[in-house]
């Protein structure tokens, strides 16, 4: 995290993909934060949860301005939505310098490329204007190809690498896709972001993060409590915050401020409940592909996916290769393979009744 929030900060574009729910979001939040205490800008969207080119563009644009303005009253879906909300005096009177009001009133309908384009040059404008960097962080980015294609690409980056004071981190749940978007020499963002990889958040780091987080709620946990949350959770990120959430909702509701083993045995009960219909649905994709159902099923439960000899060694590793692929399992650095969720390995279990 140190080494990205330096790079970003000295104008350098950074790509980081990996599965959903592994805590790329919340790193990138942590990023945000450091290089706005380093005074830097920042602007953040989500590619997954836009809908459209002009919503990206407008969300983008939102953010930008956010760093004058402070966080608008309402979300913008749309050209018409930012400029009554550019319209309110409040808004105006700390972007007035920029002229942005005027170039939006000025921009012909029908157009989201060049809003889209327009949100990226300000946000350059104004880091220049104000003699700060300004960081834009695009997450999901392997759905930019869903909102514009080829010739969006080329006109984002044709903006991108012009800019003196604009970098960029493009997230990434699609490895594949990601490393084609930044690797492949016929792509538009070819060595546009240099690839780095998010490691595993130690324990340590975690327990240290809980602790003082549930502090600024005047709410203790103790070592048997941590202790627990960790074998149950694996100290993966999803599942280490559903089930302290959990817990600590128990905690509220029963009058107390101190979480112990019990509640997180609760809180993990409860998490599965939660996470079973998403699980669910996993598990349906996973049965739609031929020999992925007894692969993960195998990794899940601790055997070697090649010792089936109904199935051959091709299948297997094509299989292996799908479920890596989608994110449900890594390989670690002895080639065993493990389900990325320790959770969603316990709910498997479940289906074949292990313990």
């Amino acid at each position: 995290m140190v080494e990205a929030v330096e790079r970003l900060f000295m104008g350098n574009n950074v790509m980081v993909a990996g599965p959903r729910r592994i805590g790329k979001s919340s790193v990138a939040g942590e990023v945000r934060r450091r290089l706005q205490s380093r005074g830097a800008y920042t602007a953040y969207v989500d590619l997954f949860r836009t809908s459209s080119l002009e919503e990206l563009a407008t969300r983008l644009l939102e953010s930008v301005l956010a760093n004058r303005t402070g966080p608008l009253a309402a979300v913008a879906r749309g050209v018409q939505d930012l400029r009554r909300m550019l319209a309110q005096a409040r808004v105006s009177a700390t972007i007035h310098d920029l002229d942005l009001a005027v170039a939006l009133l000025e921009r012909p309908h029908g157009f989201p490329a060049d809003t889209f384009e327009l949100a990226l040059s300000t946000a350059d404008r104004l880091a220049k204007h104000d003699q700060r960097r300004v960081v834009l962080v695009f997450d999901e980015f392997q759905d930019i190809d869903q909102l514009g294609g080829v010739s969006l690409q080329k006109r984002m980056r044709s903006v991108l690498q012009q800019q003196s004071h604009t970098a960029c981190l493009f997230l990434g749940s699609q490895a594949d896709l990601m490393e084609k978007l930044f690797g492949s020499p016929r792509a538009v963002f070819f060595r546009f972001a240099l690839p780095m990889h998010l490691p595993p958040t130690p324990w340590a780091a975690w327990a240290a993060y809980l602790v003082d987080r549930l502090a600024a709620q005047h709410v203790t946990i103790d070592e048997p409590a941590l202790a627990l949350l960790a074998e149950k959770t694996g100290g993966h990120p999803h599942g280490v915050m559903v089930v302290m959430d959990a817990a600590l909702m128990r905690t509220r509701l029963a009058g107390t401020a101190a979480i112990t083993a019990d509640d997180v045995l609760y809180g993990y009960a409860s998490a599965l409940d939660t996470l079973g219909g998403l699980y669910a649905q996993q598990w349906i994709a996973v049965r739609a592909r031929r020999n992925a159902p007894r692969v993960l099923m195998a990794v899940a439960e601790g055997r070697p996916p090649y010792a089936n000899r109904e199935t051959s060694a091709g299948s297997v590793a094509k299989a292996i290769t799908w479920l890596t692929t989608e994110g449900l399992i890594a390989s670690s650095a002895r080639g065993e393979h493990h389900v990325v969720e320790p959770m969603f390995a316990a709910w498997l279990k479940t289906l074949h009744g292990a313990p």
